[in-house]
């Protein structure tokens, strides 16, 4: 059935937008080149995300996931990474739907929310955060982790995402390359946040002002 979904999913997609336009989020995204396509940057930032920032410690490395507890968002790819790691760590997983036992104390997991407050309060918590997803287009978690001054970790499969901002790495998908990283971060911490406050990140108010335009330029 997943192999004839395909293909029923392709027929319809390409009849759509014979006369349409795409609002796209990413120019990686598969065969969107194909057809007209204008591009957007998602954003949920806020005044709330850029003040009161708070300072962290860097003696041991706090790993941070947000996100769905799905295979193919990478997050048990992570869990095994960091099971072979050698240096002491802390993992925290946020976006459990039920709160599940992990086999390791390092690693915890924590319920879904949608409370900005609380999400806040995750990122300040720990001091690197971590994407894992084999696939993205514009991660609005990279905005909200940059904003809090959260050095960011992703994968070769989504290197695009490192666009330009400062303060992303990309690691391998391997335990060897992402404690390398991870250690390299750790002990360049204050030189990277200093570098990572140049970082251009859309806010919220433009992402809804530049879609409004946007749908007012194509209404007719």
């Amino acid at each position: 059935y997943g192999f004839l979904g395909k293909i029923i999913y392709q027929f319809f997609f390409k009849s759509i937008l014979k006369d349409l336009k795409v609002i796209t989020v990413s120019k990686n995204l598969t065969n969107i080149n194909n057809y007209k396509t204008s591009r957007i940057y998602p954003s949920e930032i806020d005044y709330r995300w850029k003040t009161n920032l708070k300072k962290t410690y860097t003696e041991k490395a706090k790993l941070f996931y947000l996100g769905r507890v799905k295979k193919e968002k990478g997050v048990f790819s992570l869990i095994n990474l960091v099971n072979k790691f050698s240096i002491d760590f802390d993992l925290n997983i946020l976006g459990a739907t039920i709160i599940k036992k992990s086999l390791s104390n390092k690693i915890k997991y924590h319920l879904e929310t949608s409370k900005k407050e609380k999400i806040i309060e995750f990122f300040d918590k720990n001091n690197i955060f971590i994407l894992p997803s084999y696939t993205e287009g514009y991660p609005k978690v990279v905005l909200e982790s940059l904003s809090r001054l959260r050095p960011v970790i992703i994968f070769n499969e989504i290197s695009h995402v490192k666009a330009n901002f400062k303060g992303v790495f990309v690691s391998k998908r391997k335990s060897k390359s992402l404690q390398k990283t991870i250690i390299h971060i750790l002990n360049n911490y204050k030189k990277i946040q200093k570098i990572m406050k140049n970082n251009k990140i859309s806010s919220k108010l433009k992402f809804q002002t530049d879609l409004r335009n946007l749908i007012k330029r194509n209404r007719y």
